[in-house]
């Protein structure tokens, strides 16, 4: 299978087959928003709990199929947040690092 960077490729059967490691690595995290137990798998997106996504993305590209080669690593990096809660724990962070810095 051809590694590539998710950024790139966005089209075709690259893209389906990314997508179905998206879902299947949701799957293996539980399926459901640790903040308000949302399940459908289209509403919901992974989390870096330690804000380290944009760094994962630039070193591993397709971070779906890495993590599911690394289960562990997973578990301890990724949480499951549907777009809502998603959107709202980034908004709470931003502002909070604000604070910090003034």
């Amino acid at each position: 299978m051809i590694d590539c960077d998710i950024h790139i490729l966005r089209n075709g059967r690259m893209f389906e087959a990314e997508q179905t490691e998206r879902i299947a690595l949701l799957l293996w995290l539980g399926a459901k928003c640790v903040q308000c137990d949302q399940e459908d798998l289209g509403l919901l997106d992974l989390h870096h709990i330690y804000k380290d996504g944009k760094i994962d993305r630039e070193k591993i590209g397709n971070i779906y199929r890495y993590y599911l080669r690394h289960p562990a690593e997973a578990k301890a990096k990724l949480q499951v947040l549907c777009v809502k809660c998603h959107r709202t724990k980034g908004l709470l962070l931003a502002q909070v690092e604000t604070k910090i810095t003034q």
